[in-house]
């Protein structure tokens, strides 16, 4: 009787120890994915810049992204020097875009040239990094 009172209270001990470490703490809490809200405005990146031997910019390309809390989103290119003296804009795209926190994609779906899915490596309040098929893409948040 007294083996059976000394393997139930092993028994009882062991699944106690089980159940207290396999509850995780309370006060860890995950911290919610802000991208979305970070996301939300204009982004430029100044994709390239020429110049004459004087030092005056001939021609300079930067790519506006902007998105809209509507889950809407437009692309557009700005050229500027003195090759484009009324500066030229040209539009590449626009459309709805989706994000997919567990992965960290972010798909933008484009109303005029093919649709893309990104990978966001870094978004704060004045900086977006993301992964395309392009390589990696810089952004800072256009004031």
């Amino acid at each position: 009787m007294r083996t059976f009172r000394l393997i139930g209270m092993t028994l009882l001990m062991v699944m106690l120890t089980v159940n207290f470490t396999a509850c995780s703490d309370d006060d860890e809490e995950q911290q919610d994915d802000k991208t979305l809200a970070l996301l939300v405005g204009s982004w430029e990146n100044e994709l390239d810049s020429f110049t004459d031997v004087n030092g005056n910019v001939v021609s300079s390309t930067t790519e506006v992204l902007t998105f809209k809390a509507d889950m809407t989103w437009t692309g557009i290119d700005y050229y500027t020097g003195t090759n484009y003296p009324n500066e030229k804009t040209e539009k590449w795209g626009e459309g709805t875009y989706s994000y997919d926190s567990s992965k960290k994609r972010l798909t933008l779906n484009n109303n005029i040239f093919e649709s893309d899915i990104v990978e966001i490596l870094e978004i704060t309040e004045s900086k977006l990094s993301y992964l395309s098929e392009d390589g990696i893409m810089n952004y800072t948040r256009k004031k």
